[in-house]
């Protein structure tokens, strides 16, 4: 976000200028005042209030002044004013805004990758040739900071599968007891950026969920995260601009995996979407407590949603679902997320395929398949803050297939199409 210089800034640069014009100047002559030495002091003082810089108009104001003073003018032509400078840092943002490409990643029950005590499956194994294909995967993107969703269940594992398939080049901060799927944030060793990981403890107070009322009926359900409370950590240091609050989410399943009995189907169906919806109202009343009124705040929320923009039946009756209600309310416009995939094309926005467990019993059909579909549930959402912050054509969902084998033997590293993007952070 570009600084603006006000005039009382600018004041500010100048009193040392004044204070020097008027105090006995340095370079005065012994017999009191000197001409050419006041002609400088002024002429310092109006650089100052109008960002003249160069060597150019050094040189005039040299000319009229005795050799003694001629060094020391040069000098200070060959620096920038410091009102120009003072303004030159405000339009930068302070430090220098590195890009850091973020991606989130659904690993898929990479608790298969790594073994209890951190050693690997055999090199023939599917699990190891996955675990290979998934290092590769955050290779070619090229990430320095990844939101892993589904990842192993601890540090060791996990620190296990970096050294193993990421060359050890990231380090890893795990969400401690999150189940057999985990969370964690990996970022690259080479980035000057500190990381403070929220506790569990604390997440439960920051995320809290216990009685909503889901569906719109006049009574409150009870819910709870289980093991899937969000993962909340602030990075900084020299490669960020100012500390910046990164949310990992794993939201609740839409999956109903009961084949053959619709209404079983219909009845957990409609209580995902609940849970989902409760969910969803814990994140966004976070969310609202580090962004003001006026969108002030510089947070991204990331992960596996369980969600896309569409309302399906569910959500349609509730009022809602997951994504929406997280990115925020049109009748609080300030504090609305920015979806930075928003802009791609319809066709492009999809992170999974998948066969639906309703038309599953069709197999093949001579329109081509019915069984695949597509669905766009893993997200990467910017603050209003952060919105001018995303590259230009860098928000890109990984398409290309990378796998191995063919059918029982085929392999590829995992069962969602991750999206990334390069912010200016």
């Amino acid at each position: 976000m570009k600084g603006k210089v006000t005039e009382e800034g600018r004041m500010a640069h100048l009193r040392p200028a004044l204070t020097f014009c008027l105090s006995p100047l340095p370079f005065s002559s012994a017999s009191g005042f000197d001409l050419s030495s006041f002609t400088f002091a002024l002429l310092f003082v109006w650089r100052q209030a109008h960002h003249v810089t160069g060597a150019l108009n050094w040189f005039a104001l040299t000319a009229v002044m005795p050799y003694k003073t001629i060094g020391f003018g040069l000098i200070l032509g060959s620096c920038p004013s410091p009102a120009r400078a003072a303004e030159e840092r405000a339009n930068q943002g302070g430090n220098t805004m590195a890009k850091i490409t973020v991606l989130s990643l659904n690993g898929e029950d990479m608790i298969e990758l790594v073994g209890r005590d951190g050693t690997l499956p055999a090199e023939n194994s599917l699990a190891f040739k996955r675990g290979r294909l998934l290092g590769e995967l955050v290779k070619t993107i090229g990430a320095d900071v990844v939101g892993l969703v589904e990842a192993p269940p601890d540090t060791e594992r996990t620190e296990a599968f970096v050294k193993a398939h990421l060359d050890g080049n990231y380090r890893v901060y795990q969400a401690e007891k999150r189940g057999s799927l985990g969370l964690a944030f990996l970022v690259k060793k080479r980035l000057h950026i500190a990381v403070k990981p929220r506790t569990k403890i604390q997440s439960l107070t920051d995320f809290k969920l216990s009685e909503f009322d889901a569906d719109g009926d006049g009574i409150r359900e009870l819910y709870g995260w289980a093991n899937r409370v969000p993962f909340e950590a602030t990075l900084s240091g020299d490669d960020l601009s100012a500390p910046t609050t990164f949310i990992l989410i794993h939201a609740k399943s839409k999956g109903a995996f009961i084949p053959g009995d619709l209404f079983a189907y219909e009845r957990l169906s409609r209580a995902n979407r609940m849970k989902l919806r409760a969910q969803a109202r814990s994140v966004r009343t976070r969310l609202d407590t580090l962004v003001d009124a006026q969108g002030r705040g510089r947070v991204v929320v990331l992960g596996d949603m369980n969600d896309g923009p569409e309302f399906d039946v569910y959500a349609a009756l509730m009022g809602g679902a997951f994504l929406e209600p997280v990115m925020g309310s049109v009748w609080d416009p300030s504090r609305v997320f920015h979806n930075v995939h928003a802009d791609l094309k319809p066709k492009e926005r999809w992170t999974i395929d998948f066969q639906d467990r309703v038309v599953n019993p069709l197999g093949r059909s001579k329109y081509g398949s019915p069984t695949e579909l597509r669905s766009w549930i893993d997200h990467i959402l910017v603050s209003p803050e952060l919105r001018d912050s995303v590259v230009p054509d860098s928000a890109k969902i990984y398409h290309q297939t990378l796998s191995q084998g063919s059918g029982p033997t085929r392999v590829r590293p995992t069962d969602h199409h991750p999206p990334y993007v390069t912010l200016k952070l």
